[in-house]
């Protein structure tokens, strides 16, 4: 008999439907990838990692297929203008980021500039409390998965790329409700210094500090830095892992961090849960992840094939920024829990005769968060 294409199709949206709203994601992408409706999701590869691998593709297909998020992304590069433009991002014609993973054999690997959003202007109080009007400290951070030779060796197609992300933070200076990645470089631009000099201009442009591995050549970051004479660019080394302060002596830290095979799977079940983090809700009630902010599509290529054997450099940059994020996470929770202390200390709470003043304990929890 002949099939009825409309009711077919109905019907499974409503089974995927029903599979979404289950705690365990797995069972979405199983879905999908057991009933496809498209060649793309007939090879959806389902794995032991439990990235959301059905809304990744969706959000893929969202970015190739939408005129206003390719209107948002700008190719090119940052060039110096001198002592009184400084830098400035400039289009290139034939900029030709890279799209896909793994790039192809004979594809140009140098890469370019990939800019959703330039550094963005607030007004902010320096260490001597002046204001100042300019792009504010500690919004934006540079994360690095450099790549160790200039000359590497073997097939064009397995070898490791560089790959440059700058986050921008949720802030009290802008109303981002999601932490976002507004610039990245993937590429193999030729000799390591040019990588190096890439992060380092896109931390002295956000006015950010950088992360990232000391292996794999981040030791030649750190050399860079120096000679450059902007060491103050760097991170140091965090000093939580796992919810837990590991390193309690912070005097002489080195920079950079370096992540053990155990803290690199930790760090790829961190990814996972951030990625699926709710931050919204649409107009339609559907929920906003983390995942709908990403417009790398080679990024949500990675994720995709991802398994444990594989080179990933893209994923590598995103488990950096996972620990540097906690990093700050935790940093923020203490410093708010000296300033607790230190008014409960202070203002003598609850001492006599302040049984009734929870309500200043609500306003300080305010103004901490």
């Amino acid at each position: 008999g002949n099939v009825d294409l409309t009711e077919a199709i109905a019907f499974e949206d409503k089974e995927r439907a029903l599979k979404k709203k289950s705690t365990d994601s797995g069972e979405y992408d199983l879905r999908i990838a057991e009933n496809p409706k498209t060649p793309s999701e007939a090879l959806l590869r389902i794995g032991d990692i439990t990235f959301p691998k059905a809304e990744v593709l969706v959000q893929k297909n969202r970015i190739s297929k939408s005129k206003e998020i390719q209107g948002l992304l700008q190719y090119g590069e940052l060039v110096n203008h001198g002592p009184e433009k400084g830098l400035q991002f400039q289009i290139k014609e034939n900029a030709k980021p890279l799209l896909r993973y793994p790039h192809k054999k004979n594809e140009d690997i140098r890469g370019c500039l990939t800019l959703v959003e330039k550094p963005l202007i607030g007004s902010y109080k320096n260490a001597e409390g002046k204001t100042i009007k300019g792009v504010p400290p500690d919004v934006y951070i540079v994360f690095i998965d450099p790549y160790y030779k200039d000359e590497p060796k073997g097939d064009q197609d397995t070898i490791s790329l560089g790959a440059i992300y700058v986050c921008k933070q949720r802030s009290l200076y802008f109303d981002n409700k999601a932490d976002i990645d507004v610039a990245w470089f993937v590429g193999r631009p030729g000799k390591t210094e040019e990588l190096y000099d890439i992060a380092i201009d896109l931390a002295i442009w956000y006015n950010g500090k950088i992360q990232g591995e000391i292996a794999g050549g981040g030791q030649g970051l750190v050399d860079r830095a120096r000679i450059r004479k902007v060491l103050s660019r760097l991170c140091f080394e965090p000093i939580y892992i796992n919810n837990k302060e590991v390193e309690k002596i912070t005097k002489n830290r080195s920079y950079l961090m370096d992540i053990s095979t155990d803290e690199k799977r930790l760090g790829i079940q961190y990814y996972v849960d951030w990625l699926k983090t709710i931050v919204g809700i649409d107009e339609n009630g559907a929920e906003i992840w983390n995942l709908h902010y990403i417009y790398d599509q080679g990024l949500l290529e990675e994720i995709l094939k991802y398994n444990n054997k594989g080179n990933f450099d893209r994923i590598s940059a995103q488990i950096v920024k996972m620990f540097q994020l906690k990093e700050i996470l935790q940093e923020k929770i203490k410093k708010g829990s000296k300033k607790k202390k230190d008014f409960l200390d202070s203002r003598s709470l609850f001492g006599a005769g302040n049984a009734n003043r929870q309500d200043e304990l609500v306003l300080l929890d305010d103004a901490i968060n």
